[in-house]
């Protein structure tokens, strides 16, 4: 009989910016330590709000409640005078209270890692696991999620694949889409829709339109609605926001995924769907960057890598037709496929964490 490890406890720490990516990642994070991992987590965050459209039945009223075995409190300035734990995780190296970095410098055993951002980028293999210490004594680690084993690797529950394949052996669910609304005519092709504002959603639309082919979008409630042409064999309809588990349902259910910035970028990964990812535009264009970084690592068909600048600006030029007729989509369909499985097989993100914090390596 295999016993459990002793149980971590641990704060994880969560600003919520401009967008629900940051949320989603740590939410997942969360739950998968906590489920799979024995952890013991209190989450802070500081728009509970955000969180709430992707966890249902989380009550706004409360400043701390209990969801799916996580303490979830609402981080508040001035900050609550706590005892911190001996894991502090700052999810994308948001700055930690005053107060808590007080109580925490007072500790004899602390292990404070700093979550980054997901880049394919070369150099995050040389800066994942380095430390940066402080004139207070502690010394914050930068562990960087990203696609190399020398990485931190990628959110992946262990029986995400198990259940995809449970799914995906039904098809694509016609009572479930019904329960949110979908109801399409026979050989139409799925797109779910999850993009920034400024994404070329119209000139997507009209290259889908010179093709003999049947698409129907689905957009979050909030989301900018393509002007479309009510003749087009392309239609479109808004659909509920979803919790994570069924966003996770939806990627699957669908055949092309639009998907933006980080958390819904990897669940489209193991989706082995073909899709299109907007990266988050930066200043000084470094977003570009990160996407040439992905393109090479996941050996995109043409002209899909230069499609993704474009469609990170807000542009869209390049012909994407040949991919979406016969056999550049077999091709895209392949593609997508290969690189899931082939990243599916490293170790995933909660598990690096989890061994990282259990046995702490010599830090660079």
């Amino acid at each position: 009989m295999s016993l459990s490890p002793p149980r971590v406890k641990a704060d994880l720490f969560c600003r919520v910016i401009d967008n629900l990516g940051d949320v989603g990642v740590m939410w997942r994070l969360a739950r998968q330590l906590t489920a799979h991992k024995n952890w013991q987590v209190r989450l802070w965050v500081d728009k509970p709000e955000a969180l709430a459209a992707m966890q249902p039945g989380l009550d706004l009223r409360l400043t701390h409640q209990q969801c799916r075995a996580i303490e979830v409190h609402r981080w508040t300035e001035p900050f609550a005078q706590v005892e911190p734990n001996p894991v502090v995780i700052a999810g994308f190296s948001c700055d930690l209270p005053d107060s808590y970095l007080t109580a925490l410098a007072q500790m004899t055993q602390v292990i404070w890692l700093q979550l980054e951002y997901l880049s394919a980028e070369h150099w995050v293999s040389d800066f994942h696991g380095r430390s940066a210490p402080r004139t207070d004594g502690l010394r914050p680690v930068f562990f960087f999620p990203g696609f190399a084993e020398q990485t931190g690797g990628l959110l992946l529950e262990p029986d995400l694949h198990a259940r995809q394949a449970t799914w995906s052996h039904r098809a694509t669910d016609p009572d479930w889409l019904a329960s949110l609304g979908v109801v399409t005519a026979p050989e139409t092709r799925l797109v779910s829709v999850f993009t920034y504002a400024h994404a070329p959603l119209e000139g997507l639309v009209a290259q889908m339109s010179r093709v003999e082919q049947r698409f129907h979008l689905l957009l979050p409630k909030g989301q900018r609605a393509p002007d479309l042409s009510p003749r087009s064999n392309v239609t479109w309809q808004t659909i509920d926001f979803l919790s994570q588990d069924d966003y996770d349902r939806l990627l699957w259910s669908c055949d092309l995924n639009l998907v933006r910035g980080e958390d819904s970028w990897v669940r489209a990964i193991w989706a082995t769907r073909p899709f299109i990812w907007q990266a988050y535009h930066q200043g000084q264009d470094t977003h570009h960057c990160k996407i040439d970084a992905w393109c090479a690592l996941a050996q995109l068909p043409e002209p899909l890598p230069h499609l993704l600048h474009e469609w990170a600006d807000g542009q869209i030029t390049t012909d994407l037709s040949p991919l979406l007729t016969a056999q550049g989509w077999q091709q895209w369909c392949q593609a997508s496929s290969q690189l899931s499985q082939k990243l599916s097989k490293q170790t995933d993100l909660a598990s690096r964490i989890d061994l990282w914090c259990r046995k702490p390596p010599h830090l660079k």
